[in-house]
């Protein structure tokens, strides 16, 4: 709670509470008390300092297993690519195979594209502070993808339309 006398977060709350236990050990008589006023307080700060390392353990063990979930993901995702290419160089597999599996079957026969008849334009509105209104026009059929670049070291990297998290922008059609 706020305006509170003791620490918000759990560790430090432990670390608050161990040392007024030791203080109040060490100065019972002079505080006149006795163990069993201080004795509810101890086994409480025990379970809770229990619990806090639970946690904490729990904690790290999601964050280590996070981690490896990203690099065996990573590690199935290149081992796919590499039987998806060896599946599409293949004469022995076929296209109703491969898409038995859910690979792609790439069309081989090409088709000509029509002049397109609009163009797609798109305005950045830059007049208030810290906000970026992006309008369309005509709305966009199948989405739009944005290169942010933080820094100018950082690798550009591509935002779907449907999936921006970037603060400051508001999106608009027209």
């Amino acid at each position: 709670m706020p305006g509170t006398f003791y620490p918000q977060s759990g560790p430090e709350l432990a670390v608050f509470i161990d040392s007024l236990l030791a203080f109040a050990t060490a100065n019972l008589l002079a505080l006149g008390l006795v163990p069993g006023d201080i004795a509810p307080l101890t086994a409480s700060q025990n379970e809770f300092k229990n619990s806090l390392l639970t946690q904490t353990n729990a904690s790290n063990a999601y964050g280590l297993a996070t981690e490896q979930r990203y690099i065996n993901q990573s590690a199935v995702i290149s081992e796919l690519s590499a039987f998806n290419s060896m599946a599409q160089d293949s004469s022995v597999i076929t296209d109703p195979q491969r898409e038995g599996m859910g690979l792609p079957v790439y069309d081989t026969t090409q088709t000509p594209v029509p002049v397109p008849l609009t163009r797609p334009v798109l305005q950045i509105d830059t007049s208030q502070r810290l906000q970026h209104t992006i309008s369309f026009s005509p709305r966009p059929l199948f989405g739009c993808d944005f290169t942010s670049r933080r820094f100018p070291f950082e690798k550009e990297r591509y935002l779907p339309l449907s999936c921006f998290c970037l603060p400051y922008l508001r999106f608009e059609e027209h």
